[in-house]
């Protein structure tokens, strides 16, 4: 069967939000990795669009968008990225923002909130849409299954998995709070 709004609400359920669509743990943990990465000069907005649209975007000082990212929480992903999961699966009915944004990244964070993987528009072009069937799960979705060479991991604490898979670290300390460049 296909991911259903259930199946959606499930999967977003975090002790730190107040729903499933919440991310605003998220979206603080991210925009100070964008401060730190893109400096006093760009302007980070939440929500530039709207709630069904990109997560943040990064405006010059024009008000001309220079990029957008879209976020997601990855409950299955620990200490370590999980054996079972054997590329980065960005959503296709994400499509739409490879389409509208010139500068577009996806951000997948794992639970914790202390790595996230950063995989940009023209990297995930690169792979067709697939029908998966998610691992332990009944359900599936269409998917662009993207190769973890098209990812940089962000975090410390790397485990032997996220070590094999993802040849671009990068060592980032994360908190709820705020970012650290190490």
């Amino acid at each position: 069967m296909l991911i259903s709004s259930t199946t959606k609400r499930a999967y977003g359920t975090f002790e730190d939000r107040r729903d499933a669509f919440d991310d605003t743990t998220e979206l603080q943990v991210f925009r100070s990795y964008l401060k730190t990465h893109y400096g006093a000069s760009y302007t980070i907005v939440d929500k530039p669009y709207g709630m069904y649209a990109v997560d943040v975007g990064v405006f010059t000082a024009t008000g001309q968008l220079h990029a957008a990212f879209d976020l997601e929480r990855c409950k299955a992903w620990g200490a370590d990225w999980p054996a079972y999961w054997k590329s980065l699966s960005f959503l296709a009915r994400k499509d739409t923002y490879l389409q509208q944004y010139d500068t577009f990244g996806m951000v997948w964070f794992n639970h914790a909130l202390t790595k996230f993987v950063l995989a940009w528009k023209d990297d995930i072009l690169r792979f067709p849409v697939i029908q998966r069937t998610f691992a332990r799960a009944t359900y599936h979705d269409w998917v662009r299954a993207v190769e973890f060479n098209c990812g940089t991991l962000f975090g410390s604490d790397f485990g032997v998995r996220e070590r094999s898979c993802f040849s671009s670290r990068v060592e980032w300390i994360t908190h709820t709070a705020h970012c650290t460049a190490v």
